[in-house]
């Protein structure tokens, strides 16, 4: 007879973890997964609504029952997983804590390796390393795990991983450059970074690898990266993209490149263009394909392609950034419509940056 084991996901509605389910629950595996939006029960699947981030929604979940597999996916301050990890590493057989691989320096045209130098070991900038920016903190926090007098833990590193609901063109998320696209407005793109080389991974790889690691004693203490082992320039990137909107909208958007000066206006990270955009990014992953036989060799021009196809034929896009908006719309001279805007208070809120810009342009 086959004991069910229990897995907790913590975070696990995103690319990876929805791929991983579609996994997992066709085999031995009670699965859990925390949901800020929906609590339902299907089959042995349970989506428990709730904010991992939070100490005692976690501890209420710890408190349920023995967790065999606990597979974390937040995105957590610093001070936030402090509190959080040793109830998280005392009340599981494995933990899985997935960090990013924006976590190293820059290492130019060189494959990054698991041993390869990471920014908070290497930056010197005082402000940068004060701050928990991303990429630190998620260092921060592997620290605090090979600290600890815990064996039961992994550490795995993926790099912008994508799906169908998650596309990424150079500083942008979806819902920022498909949105101007769908919108008929400007692509306004950094110039700077369209030759830099950098690494897409399509996220049922890494779920795929992170299904065998749990099942495997040789990734307890060790730290993977899960990247795809091909690269590509930000210019393919955009060339892949641009070639399915043509078939798709029959249009190719216009497109401004422009220069680093214009970057503070219109990059929504700034620390992110800085500290891993800027750099080439290309893994290597021969640890974690040995360790498990997942090959990360899906062709990721062809899966983008088919992933963006498949978004269009149903586009829904949220959470629109109105000042970043605004501010792209006005260095584009594009036109606006009220009719864009699903509320009052977003349309006052886009006329306030739009005006604000054109006032600091008059000055």
């Amino acid at each position: 007879m086959t004991l069910t084991r229990k897995i907790l996901l913590l975070g696990g509605t995103g690319p990876i973890g929805n791929q991983l389910v579609k996994i997992l629950k066709n085999a031995d595996f009670q699965i859990t997964v925390t949901s800020r939006t929906k609590s339902t029960i299907n089959d042995n699947v349970i989506y428990v609504k709730g904010d991992a981030l939070q100490i005692k929604f976690v501890l209420s979940l710890l408190e349920l029952q023995d967790w065999d597999v606990i597979i974390d996916f937040m995105n957590y301050k610093t001070f936030a997983f402090q509190q959080s990890y040793k109830y998280l590493l005392s009340n599981t057989c494995h933990y899985i804590f997935t960090s990013s691989a924006r976590v190293y320096a820059d290492s130019g045209l060189y494959q990054i390796a698991e041993e390869s130098p990471r920014l908070l070991d290497t930056i010197s900038n005082p402000d940068y390393l004060q701050s928990d920016e991303y990429a630190l903190a998620k260092a921060k926090q592997e620290n605090l795990l090979f600290e600890s007098s815990y064996d039961n833990w992994t550490v795995i590193r993926p790099y912008i991983t994508f799906d169908t609901y998650r596309l990424q063109l150079a500083i942008f998320e979806k819902e920022q450059w498909l949105y101007r696209v769908l919108n008929n407005k400007t692509l306004i793109l950094p110039s700077s970074i369209m030759q830099r080389r950098t690494t897409l991974t399509y996220a049922l790889d890494v779920a795929m690898a992170i299904s065998v690691l749990i099942k495997c004693k040789i990734g307890l203490k060790e730290v993977f990266n899960v990247c795809s082992v091909h690269d590509f320039s930000w210019s393919n990137i955009y060339d892949i993209y641009m070639s399915v909107i043509q078939q798709s909208l029959c249009f190719h958007p216009r497109t401004i490149f422009v220069d680093d000066d214009f970057l503070p206006k219109i990059c929504p990270s700034i620390d992110q263009y800085e500290y891993d955009r800027k750099f080439h990014r290309r893994f290597n992953s021969e640890k974690v394909i040995n360790a498990t036989g997942i090959s990360l060799s899906t062709d990721v021009a062809l899966q983008l392609r088919q992933s963006l196809s498949d978004f269009l034929t149903d586009p829904v896009l949220n959470n629109l950034n109105i000042k970043n908006e605004a501010t792209l719309d006005f260095i584009a001279n594009d036109n606006w419509n009220p009719l864009d805007f699903n509320s009052k208070k977003t349309l006052i809120r886009y006329l306030y940056h739009r005006i604000k810009r054109s006032a600091r342009r008059a000055s």
